[in-house]
């Protein structure tokens, strides 16, 4: 059979954006029923692949939460081709490449990514196909997978410890909580009510109590679930579509045969040659009931101490098999979205702010299940909002009836305003960041229902009001298509009156300090407060009462839905040219493989100085790339040169950046919805500046700066009539909202900062900033104002990004050039810019402080100071050897049980750079998480100094320079990114359906303007230009090993060192006595012995860690309560021993390796201040 027969190829259009023209698609069906969509892009150098499963969490056994969770983890660590644990990471991580998985309720995905112009080495198996392309090894890798996976016996607990260690992570996360408060609502009967992630009592103990092998529960779910039917496929790369099908057919085409072992007959046959016709996951899940089917409580409350209150609307959308009225509900829900998630003015979020009840209110859809939706609103309350959530209730069915009642021209207008912006954001959509976000997001659509969501509009992930049915004529305003819009206003409000009622709301209540008693008007309890088994949380339920929630009288006036857009384009509105430019696009799409094309990386300049003067410097950067047409990035600073810094100037700056956005949100939001993002960033370097960042449409820009030249004008000049006492104080609020955020946020990121805490010059800690606000007066501010823009010594620095020229920049410079140097000042004296403190040689400092209350893990950063920033051959040998570390180090550390996350890489300061090992553990302490880091060093360095010249070369070498070659490290490596400060620039928050996230042309404006205000014009994403490629080509492994032995080694006396440890504040007695109280209260209900939490607790707590005490107390307990001596003595009997072998499953072992302890001992840092005053600073350029 030849491969024509073997392979069904569908005919599709597909609808691109302008700057992706270049990729050609095609949909294809393999023999063994793998559905596969090949993107071939020859402007790239990068190759994807995504395989989604249409299993997943809602799969799992009753008895055992988190099978699924396991599978994904364990899958992808050994095959039969490929035996050897951990091949596949260590095999992209040598070549540049990335890889990731997750699991849902009903899909899986594993999806990578990897540069393409490498060959296979020597050192990427032991079969290796010496010369094959690296995509085409890879890929060979990945199939075998999914073909004999082996499943380590010896890495199921290692895996299962990363899984609890993920779910520790995870009882810290707000979202993560809320979103399982749904979950406890649903109907018991339905598994989305489950617990799903798994933890080390429903995998590890589950086993090992019911006596059975997770490895086999593993090995029976995978020949259950993935079959070939369920299975979709997205392969993205340089090659040709016909080598991309080959290479799909080689790889993923296995057989039956080759999966005797699964419960998987043969594929199955399709008689229509219609791409709709494949079965979707409406078909692969059947639901014997829906989500809330018989439920009556819609209410939970979940007690969080410390945690601010958060509020979150959710409407089940259950849909129709019906494909029209899919996608009908389909954009109604987005329409539902972008109403119920406007910021302007007159939207609901404009009503909470202006009266002070919420501070963010994010819009989103989700998708529990194919056949279910839901609608979400979610609402961070300030504390006035915590006290009034009757009034927040109340205030979103008030503007759900200004909707409902509006005029239906007016509605359907507004829908028609929706679907022009729908349209021009996709036509104008930037590239994806990163290849294999797009490849997996595009095999999970695969799966989804294409008979309502189209094939055309697969890349776009929507649907378009223009596929509703064929009486669709265009915009409101064209050719009489007011009728239409007008129908469906009309159905819409029939939509919301269906799904948005106070009687189909489930809301979830988070937050500390809140109690149904203050919610009694509207809410009637239903049950006493339980705890939550999986996440420990306490939390009561509820139910609304009925009629409870009346709007007799509006409580904020002024709602109304969407004005016209005021930065909307003309052509926007004729919705029939949009279409037009669509189709032309999917035609130079459809015909891409005939044209000849560019690579992406040769078709940029690098940023150049057009302007430069005592008080400013211009930078321009022209993109020809078609994904940059009419569209640029811009961003400015201010910086003033007589204000010296302090930490009441950096609240200062807070509190200003904080004064615009209050002032200036509503008015772009209009901006944002057009695919603008825009920021205000205060200094992150301590000192005074302001950092203004705007990208979109070219025209946009100036608009942007002038609204923001005349608020700080007004600011400035008359501060105390533009900013009332309750401004000021709102102001100062959300900065504070800000700080105290970060003092609960993750031990991670708490150990980053602080390592910039203590090296960065003039980063004030939490505390002082916090001392400073609450000193600041209304006097402060003005008069800081004042000195800084009327009076101030300022230099201006722009750099304009993108389909833009050098007219254009200076036409915006002169908008700000007011901010520059006043006329009175002669000559500018520029402020020495911050630096960083180096960390004398011979010398070894660590830094620790407690985490928030509420996260139970401890993490270290682990830094080592090898050079001066700008010391190129030091920079090279930093760069190589933290390359080395990615390959070699934290694998290995990952292996161990060490940690559940281990980052390792390059770390980039203003003036220093090294090398960082950050780990995240759940149940070692920080100390300990250190001397392992040692251990490793140590087994590390003796690898090295036994290894041959030509194992170095080949291993190290000949990898890194081809990379460098390929460009591959523009990708982010296993330490994430170098610069810690690199994101600081991004988008300021804001509702998600209008955020698409970081893409690949902000990251890379980021990354220049970061260069530029750091005076390190290297222009490279990750700093490749700033290697000396031939110290590297002469590199020999004696020359890396003396640079080892004293800037790395454990031994080295000379080395530069520092620790930022962040300690739990939780006990280990304490964390094992909640875990044992969770499992204890299931194991005796299992066998009929009841006794309330706290009674549980009590008891406990009670015998102080001793399990004597404690059984003796139970039996006690249970014998008074009436129970048999004989059955209490059977069941606490067993119950002893479950606990017992219990605390020795979640005690996870690793290999103990022998190391000396460090040469040099810590020197503990207790007094920051004294610590920086001890040290010297960097010299800057």
């Amino acid at each position: 059979m030849t491969e024509n027969t073997q392979v069904r190829v569908f005919e599709c259009s597909t609808a691109v954006p302008l700057g992706q023209t270049s990729r050609s698609y095609r949909h294809i069906l393999l023999p063994n029923g793998v559905l596969t969509l090949l993107i071939s892009d020859p402007t790239e150098d990068l190759a994807a692949c995504s395989l989604t499963v249409a299993t997943g969490s809602h799969a799992d056994p009753d008895s055992v939460p988190g099978l699924a969770h396991l599978c994904e983890h364990l899958l992808p660590l050994a095959s039969k081709q490929f035996p050897k644990p951990g091949l596949l990471h260590q095999t992209l991580s040598r070549h540049g490449g990335r890889y990731n998985a997750s699991t849902s309720g009903e899909q899986t995905s594993y999806y990578f990514e990897i540069p393409t112009n490498s060959l296979v080495t020597g050192q990427d198996s032991a079969k290796d196909i010496f010369g094959e392309p690296i995509f085409s090894h890879v890929l060979r890798m990945f199939s075998s997978f999914f073909r004999s996976p082996q499943f380590p016996e010896d890495l199921v607990q290692r895996e299962i410890h990363v899984i609890n260690d993920e779910h520790n992570e995870n009882k810290t996360n707000e979202a993560k909580l809320m979103f399982h408060g749904l979950r406890l609502l649903a109907a018991e009967g339905h598994p989305f009510h489950r617990f799903c992630t798994g933890n080390i009592f429903t995998l590890a103990k589950t086993a090992h109590t019911s006596d059975i092998s997770m490895r086999n529960e593993v090995k029976m779910f995978f020949s259950k679930e993935y079959t070939s039917s369920k299975m979709s496929l997205v392969l993205r790369g340089p090659q040709s579509l016909n080598m991309l099908q080959k290479m799909a057919l080689q790889f993923f085409s296995f057989s039956a045969s080759e999966r005797a072992h699964t419960l998987e007959n043969s594929p199955r046959p399709y008689t229509d040659t219609s791409l709709e016709a494949i079965p979707t996951l409406l078909k692969c899940w059947k639901y014997k009931t829906d989500i809330f089917s018989g439920v009556r409580a819609k209410v939970i409350l979940i007690d969080s101490p410390s945690a601010p209150t958060s509020l979150r609307f959710n409407f089940a959308i259950k849909h129709d098999p019906d494909s029209k009225l899919r996608r009908q509900y389909d954009l109604f829900c987005d329409a539902w979205c972008q109403m119920l998630g406007n910021e302007g003015i007159g939207g609901l979020t404009d009503g909470y702010k202006e009266l002070g009840l919420a501070s963010t209110i994010i819009s989103s859809r989700l998708n529990p299940t194919n056949d279910m939706t839901f609608l979400t609103l979610s609402v961070r309350l300030t504390q006035k909002g915590a006290e009034s959530i009757e009034k927040v209730i109340s205030m979103f069915f008030e503007y759900l009836e200004v909707v409902l009642s509006s005029p239906d021209g007016d509605l359907g207008s507004n829908l028609s305003d929706l679907c022009s912006i729908d349209l021009l954001r996709f036509l104008y959509r930037d590239n994806e960041l990163s290849p294999m976000e797009e490849a997996v997001r595009l095999s999970k659509l695969l799966q989804t229902n294409l008979v309502s969501l189209s094939p055309t509009w697969l890349v776009k992930g929507s649907s378009s009001w223009s596929d509703l049915d064929h009486e669709y004529s265009g915009g409101f305003s064209e050719d009489n298509a007011n009728i239409w819009w007008i129908k469906r206003a009309r159905e819409f409000k029939v939509f919301l009156r269906k799904f948005c009622s106070q009687n189909s709301l489930a809301l979830v209540i988070y937050g500390s300090g809140i109690s149904f008693d203050n919610l009694k008007k509207v809410i009637q309890t239903t049950s006493s407060k339980t705890q939550d088994k999986a996440f420990g949380f306490d939390y009561q339920t509820g139910v609304f009462i009925p009629g409870s929630i009346i709007c007799l009288s509006r409580t904020f006036p002024t709602f109304f839905i969407n004005p016209v857009n005021k930065f909307m384009p003309s052509i926007a509105y004729k919705h029939s040219v949009i279409l037009q430019a669509l189709r032309s696009t999917a035609e130079r799409s459809r015909n891409a493989n005939l044209s000849f094309f560019v690579k992406t990386s040769a078709r940029s300049e690098i940023p150049k100085v057009i302007g430069r003067g005592h008080q400013y410097t211009l930078w321009l950067q022209r993109e020809i790339n078609p994904n940059y047409a009419s569209r640029s990035l811009l961003s400015a600073e201010i910086v003033c040169h007589s204000l010296r810094p302090s930490p009441m100037h950096t609240i200062c700056m807070d509190v200003l950046c904080e004064l615009l956005k209050l002032r200036l949100d509503k008015h772009l939001y209009d901006l944002e919805l057009l695919g603008s993002t825009y920021n205000f960033i205060p200094s992150i370097k301590g000192d005074v500046r302001l950092g203004l960042h705007i990208s979109g449409f070219s025209e946009n820009a100036e608009a942007f700066l002038l609204l923001v030249k005349k608020r700080i004008k007004l600011l400035a000049e008359d501060f105390q009539y533009q900013v009332d006492s309750n401004l000021f104080r709102d102001s100062r609020i959300r900065v504070r909202t800000k700080y105290n955020f970060l003092e609960t946020a993750p031990s991670v990121a708490v150990a980053s900062a602080g390592l910039l805490l203590l090296l960065e010059q003039y980063t004030w800690s939490i505390e002082e900033r916090l001392e400073a606000l609450e000193d600041m007066t209304r006097h402060d501010m003005e008069q800081f104002l004042r000195r800084f823009f009327l009076e101030g010594q300022n230099e201006v620095t722009m750099f304009l990004h993108g389909d833009s020229d050098e007219l254009s920049l200076k036409k915006l410079f002169s908008v700000v050039a007011d901010f520059a140097l006043p006329s009175y000042y002669h000559q500018l004296r520029p402020l020495p810019d911050p630096s960083t403190y180096v960390i004398p040689q011979g010398v070894s400092y660590s830094c620790s402080r407690p985490s928030s209350e509420q996260d139970p893990t401890s993490s270290i950063v682990y830094f080592l100071q090898t050079g001066r920033r700008h010391d190129v051959a030091a920079f090279t040998l930093t760069k190589f050897t933290a390359f080395m570390m990615a390959i070699d180090l934290v694998p290995s550390l990952r292996n161990s049980k060490v940690a559940y996350l281990v980052l390792g890489g390059l770390r980039i300061l203003r003036g220093s750079i090294g090398i960082h090992i950050t780990t995240v553990s759940s149940h070692l302490t920080a100390e300990q998480l250190e001397r392992k880091i040692d251990e490793h060093l140590h087994q590390w360095e003796t690898t090295l100094g036994n290894m041959s010249e030509a194992t170095f070369h080949s291993n190290f070498v000949v990898p890194f320079l081809e990379g460098l070659e390929n460009k591959s490290h523009r990708l982010e490596s296993s330490g994430g990114p170098a610069s810690v400060t690199l994101n600081a620039y991004g988008s300021k928050e804001k509702n998600s359906f209008a955020d698409r996230g970081t893409t690949a042309s902000i990251k890379k404006h980021r990354s220049s303007w970061e260069q530029i205000t750091s005076k390190d014009y290297s222009f490279d994403a990750s700093y490749e230009s700033k290697i000396d490629i031939e110290v590297v080509r002469e590199l020999t492994l004696s020359r890396l090993m003396e640079f080892f032995r004293r800037y790395v080694s454990i031994e080295s006396r000379a080395r530069s060192k520092l620790s930022i440890m962040v300690q739990s504040r939780k006990e280990k007695l304490k964390v094992e006595s909640e875990l044992l109280i969770v499992h204890l209260s299931k194991f005796l209900k299992m066998k009929g012995l009841y006794i309330t939490s706290e009674q549980l607790h009590e008891i406990v707590e009670g015998a102080n860690g001793s399990q004597g005490v404690m059984f003796k107390d139970l039996f006690k307990f249970f014998v008074d309560q009436g129970k048999s001596l004989r059955l209490c003595t059977v069941i606490l009997k067993e119950g002893t021993k479950l606990v017992s072998d219990s605390f020795k499953l979640s005690k996870p072992s690793s290999a103990v390796i022998k190391a000396p302890n460090a040469a040099l001992e810590n020197i503990c840092v207790t007094d920051i201040q004294a610590f920086q005053t001890s040290l010297s600073l960097v010299p800057l350029k």
